[in-house]
């Protein structure tokens, strides 16, 4: 692959710049960059918006085990639903560790086809989890009986926080990642390379978990 480098810095507008009023001038002779002709800060590499989590750009898939350490990862344009993005995950992790047999923990949206696709295709169990009260449209009631506190908190907008069983644990991944400021932002042009990048950020954090270990039984033997 041939790289491309920059000579020097030369001053350039930012993309959408409006260089007509003095003001929006002086910021353009302040922009300062090292690309190359024709080339400018615009994301590039596969990528896509999802409607329903308002997301443009990609989305990162984990499958993570009951201590929060890595087992796959697959990056994905954000307009593939969390569903096909884990069916490719799950894929690709049975074909490289066959030998694995899996229990797997996901929440209410994976509910249904992709549950019994799991179980039937790949032979893994499967244990939804979700809130006790994820399912409460309304209560039907005798006329003149009112709602009790109860009832009313298990609405949207109404309901207390829970902690949900191994629910909180990917979650927890996810914010380990956001201690790597290189992770922080989508610089790659290969989603491969992001994946690269965030299985070398759980190895760092595996090998300083080990070296505490190893450290702690040293100092008591």
């Amino acid at each position: 692959m041939e790289e491309k480098r920059a000579v020097g810095a030369h001053e350039r507008c930012a993309p959408g710049t409006d260089t007509s009023s003095p003001g929006a001038k002086r910021r353009a002779h302040c922009w300062h960059c090292r690309f190359e002709e024709r080339e400018d800060l615009a994301k590039r590499g596969p990528r896509g918006y999802d409607g329903g989590k308002k997301i443009n750009g990609r989305k990162h898939h984990l499958i993570v085990d009951t201590q929060g350490l890595l087992l796959g990862v697959k990056v994905l344009p954000a307009n593939i639903t969390d569903r096909a993005g884990s069916q490719q995950l799950l894929q690709e992790l049975r074909q490289k560790q066959p030998q694995i047999k899996l229990h797997l923990f996901a929440d209410g949206g994976y509910k249904g086809k992709w549950e019994a696709w799991v179980k039937t295709t790949l032979g893994y169990s499967v244990e939804i989890v979700q809130r006790p009260d994820a399912n409460t449209r309304g209560y039907w009631l005798p006329e003149g009986q009112e709602l009790t506190e109860a009832q009313i908190k298990t609405f949207r907008g109404h309901r207390e926080f829970i902690v949900i069983k191994k629910r909180w644990i990917v979650e927890r991944s996810f914010a380990w990642l956001s201690f790597d400021r290189r992770l922080n932002r989508e610089y790659d042009l290969l989603p491969e390379t992001t994946e690269a990048f965030i299985f070398l950020s759980f190895i760092r954090r595996m090998l300083r978990r080990l070296a505490a270990f190893a450290q702690q039984h040293a100092v008591s033997a």
